[in-house]
């Protein structure tokens, strides 16, 4: 997604102003554009250098006026040919080529792992203007108060689209090349995971004109919707403080007590501690299966995150 310049702007009203598309009323690939110019130079008495005929799609010819008046005699021509075939002249539109959309979804969004050198509003087009359009970067991002995380608010269709993962790639500008060594071939560069953190949602007014907002949970180094890893202070397994109270009555030296150090006794604590064992490691198996279906859920409000690699230029 990408915001019109003024230069866009201007061009866009030239066209719309001098530009006219014309189409070939049958199925033919060998016509060229110098013959529908040397056709509109002859009927219009426009001079050479103030018209220009390209190849177009989805109609067959893109013809650009230097002067309005040229653009409006063209398309009061009635059924113009070249050589045999009729060609068909419309004014030029940009709507027939689009299709219409409304950004109505307001999103605060925190961008970690960008690098600091790299806080600017064009770095972060690159990481989420495939969703969204930003409306502006927050002050305390700009000046850098809190680097955690870099936080904007943006204009998007539709939440879901907005990626949990995106990859920042900075390419270097220079190449140092020593004398009598050939430069390099293409180009190097530093590969980035931004986590896109999707904080506050601010729906479209409802038909009363109401918008209630949404604020959505995260955590730094955590993707959207996966697991946080265990805190050090949660409590430790059973399997765990059930070795550690064995360990309890050793007497200090590395034995047994007496009472627990029959032949019996031993056999049974060894057949004991596999069987525990063999389930601890069934649990861990268990616990990292779920772990790897909780973090390939699409967690809520967007899909699935991105590959745990960058993609691949193509």
């Amino acid at each position: 997604m990408a915001a019109t310049n003024s230069a866009m702007e201007e061009e866009l009203q030239r066209l719309s102003a001098c530009a006219v598309v014309a189409c070939l009323c049958r199925e033919r690939d060998d016509v060229e554009p110098e013959a529908v110019k040397r056709m509109l130079c002859s009927k219009l008495g426009v001079l050479d250098n103030d018209i220009k005929v390209t190849r177009h799609r989805p109609e067959d010819f893109l013809i650009v006026f230097e002067h309005q008046h040229h653009r409006n005699a063209a398309l009061e021509l009635q059924r113009p040919q070249v050589g045999n075939i009729v060609i068909h002249i419309l004014p030029w539109r940009i709507l027939p080529y689009s299709n219409l959309i409304q950004l109505r979804h307001h999103v605060r969004i925190c961008l970690e792992r960008i690098p600091a050198h790299a806080w600017n509003e064009s770095i972060v087009k690159r990481a989420i203007a495939r969703a969204c359009d930003i409306d502006y970067v927050e002050a305390r991002s700009k000046r850098r108060d809190d680097t955690r995380a870099l936080c904007l608010w943006a204009w998007t269709y539709d939440p879901s689209d907005i990626p949990k993962v995106s990859w920042l790639t900075l390419t270097g500008s220079s190449a140092t090349v020593h004398e009598g060594v050939a430069p390099p071939r293409g180009r190097s560069g530093l590969t980035f995971k931004v986590l896109v953190h999707l904080d506050t949602v601010e729906p479209p007014p409802d038909e009363y004109d109401n918008s209630t907002p949404r604020k959505i949970d995260w955590h730094y180094s955590v993707v959207d919707g996966e697991r946080a890893p265990r805190e050090r202070h949660d409590p430790q397994s059973d399997a765990r403080r059930d070795r550690r109270r064995d360990d309890d009555d050793d007497d200090g030296r590395g034995r047994r007590s007496d009472k627990r150090n029959g032949w019996g006794a031993r056999m049974f604590r060894s057949l004991s501690r596999a069987l525990d064992k063999s389930r601890e490691q069934e649990c861990s198996e268990s616990r990292h299966s779920r772990r790897y279906d909780a973090s390939s859920s699409t967690g809520g409000w967007r899909r699935q995150a991105a590959a745990a690699f960058p993609p691949r230029a193509s």
